[in-house]
């Protein structure tokens, strides 16, 4: 009987090994990298600010003025402030320097102003100034130096004003009448 007992613990023995040797098999580094897999994926994005919506559509009114005082030098009004402002840059937009282009139908009489419609076409363009406060912004022309975006919203200060061309200051033609002209603008970050 002992001899028949020896040989069941040989047989169950030889078992448990067999399965010991299978299951270290399955937890081995070479088993283990040849049949996983980790993917890690993400998005990169550059977001810049968005457009407030009060600037979005904007009117610039310039104030009521004698059509006289466009027949003699400087035949030019004040300047008017108005700003574009930007709200919700994103930490991808921090530390850019964002910059504009106004686009629209220039006057050729003054190379640079926008042209206005009305009666006074041709007569009268309308010029915008820089964010810098002094210095003329063609149409169609990237602002100067730009702006740092340093915040979650930002300030685009310009001026406009409205000049006289010089054949209207000459031939005293400018009118009596309303005015107006339409700009676009384009923003870019650097």
């Amino acid at each position: 009987m002992r001899e028949v007992f020896m040989q069941y613990s040989a047989r169950v023995i030889k078992f448990i090994m067999a399965g010991l040797a299978i299951l270290m098999l399955s937890l081995s580094p070479a088993h283990a990298e040849s049949n996983s897999q980790m993917q890690f994926s993400g998005e990169l994005f550059d977001r810049p600010c968005t457009i407030d919506n009060d600037s979005l559509q904007q009117e610039v009114i310039f104030p009521t003025r004698p059509y006289r005082d466009f027949w003699v030098l400087p035949a030019k009004t004040p300047s008017v402030a108005f700003a574009i402002n930007l709200v919700h840059c994103y930490a991808s937009t921090l530390g850019k320097l964002v910059k504009i282009t106004f686009r629209g139908t220039t006057e050729s009489a003054l190379p640079g102003y926008v042209a206005v419609q009305g009666n006074n076409a041709g007569k009268l363009a309308i010029g915008i100034i820089d964010t810098d406060g002094q210095t003329l912004l063609p149409i169609g022309t990237v602002t100067g130096q730009g702006l740092l975006v340093n915040s979650d919203q930002v300030r685009l200060p310009f001026k406009a004003f409205v000049q006289a061309t010089s054949e209207a200051v000459q031939n005293r033609s400018v009118a009596p009448g309303v005015y107006m002209a339409t700009v676009q603008f384009e923003l870019s970050y650097q």
